[in-house]
This record gives structure tokens, C-alpha cells and sequence, in this order.
């Protein structure tokens, strides 16, 4: 699964994926998150991403 932020589409997103990566780098799902949450020491929360 693939979390991003950005003003790009899920389509144009991919296409770029597709051009630059090999087929099993590409990630099944993409989700678009208007920001990332991160914890307090200032890293990603993956527990945050999961629930989502």
C-alpha cells in the first residue's frame, strides 16, 4: 500500500510508478492523505496509516 500526499491523481501517480519501477515494486492500493501523520518524536505514525 502506497500513502501520499501532493496535488498529482492516483492515475498520474501510477503512470509515473509504472514508467520508473518494475511490476512487483508497484503497490496494489495508493491512498491520498491531505498530510501524514507523524508522532511526537517527528516520524510517521504507521499506526495512524492503518487505521485509516
Amino acid at each position: 500500500m502506497l500513502y501520499y500526499i501532493g496535488d498529482i491523481s492516483e492515475k498520474e501517480l501510477m503512470l509515473e510508478l509504472k514508467n520508473r519501477l518494475p511490476r512487483y515494486m508497484l503497490p496494489n492500493r495508493t491512498v491520498k492523505l491531505e498530510k501524514m501523520p507523524f508522532t511526537a518524536n517527528g516520524k510517521i505514525d504507521r499506526r495512524a496509516l492503518t487505521d485509516r
